[in-house]
């Protein structure tokens, strides 16, 4: 092998392990984070066994909702949050959550402006999703626990969004 074909090589081989290290530390690395502090949450919480274990949580933010479906069966984290709602199992959620997001959310009562971005994330048998709902305006003095009263299974499918408390309700 000439010289000059192996000086290209050793400087496309760094390039490819600079590139490898990049994605470790900016992709992979963020992405274990998460699956170990969120593993490590569910087992403090007594969450686990089959179809708990394997979650990834997809947080909601002013640009992007997120909507969870399983469109091969009905795969669902139940260990979290109970049993499945018959709309979750049913083939026309499973059909139409992927192809039209936006109109399946309008039939739950939500309305997304178009600036918003929707994700829709497909469970499987090896991972399940749950949405971080996006926190309402008005709850920054709220207590965690208070918090968490606000929080409904829909929320965390992605269907609604959290409600702040009315006026009457502690804030």
């Amino acid at each position: 092998m000439p010289t000059g074909e192996l000086g290209t090589l050793i400087q496309q081989g760094r390039r490819y392990h600079k590139r490898a290290m990049e994605i470790h530390f900016n992709v992979m690395y963020p992405m274990l984070v998460n699956f170990l502090g969120f593993y490590g949450a569910c087992a403090e919480m007594g969450i686990g066994g089959l179809q708990g274990e394997d979650m990834v949580v997809v947080e909601n933010t002013p640009d992007v909702h997120n909507l969870v479906v399983c469109t091969l069966c009905s795969c669902y984290p139940w260990p979290t949050l109970g049993l499945p709602p018959a709309w979750y199992k049913s083939a026309a959620y499973r059909s139409r959550a992927v192809i039209d997001p936006r109109g399946v959310l309008r039939e739950f009562g939500l309305e997304l402006s178009d600036d918003v971005e929707v994700r829709v994330w497909d469970s499987t048998a090896e991972i399940r999703y749950l949405v971080l709902p996006e926190r309402p305006r008005g709850t920054e003095r709220l207590t965690e626990e208070e918090l968490a009263a606000l929080v409904t299974r829909d929320s965390m499918v992605g269907v609604a969004k959290v409600a702040a408390p009315s006026r009457g309700d502690s804030a």
